[in-house]
């Protein structure tokens, strides 16, 4: 059986949206570019991340962008190999969330020198 596991950041304000994007993008070795529903490819195809933040606070009513995720650190030691990252707007507020499958996450194990030595 393979568990999916959601991350929720709920009710950011604009104003916080891009920087905490781009702290979790700092923290991943790969993403996809923002796909969504709705919206003709070339408003937010090949756009920068920035960008695309930008014209989401613009939008008149809800919606949701997705991107792709590879490696998120989420540790020293920790990685979330795939996951899917969405912003999802409603009101005047955003959500940000991350779903991952339970066996993409690697743990891995962390020994000091002094710890190896001293044990």
């Amino acid at each position: 059986m393979n568990e999916m596991y959601e991350l929720l950041f709920e009710g950011v304000d604009k104003t916080d949206l891009f920087p905490m994007l781009e702290f979790i993008l700092s923290k991943t070795n790969s993403h996809s570019e923002f796909t969504t529903m709705g919206f003709p490819v070339d408003v937010y195809h090949e756009k920068t991340d920035k960008e695309v933040v930008g014209f989401i606070t613009k939008i008149e009513g809800g919606c949701i962008f997705i991107k792709r995720l590879t490696d998120l650190r989420v540790s020293d030691t920790s990685t979330i190999s795939n996951l899917a990252l969405r912003i999802v707007k409603y009101q005047d507020l955003f959500d940000i969330d991350m779903v991952f499958n339970y066996s993409d996450i690697s743990v891995g194990l962390y020994y000091s020198k002094m710890s190896v030595l001293s044990g």
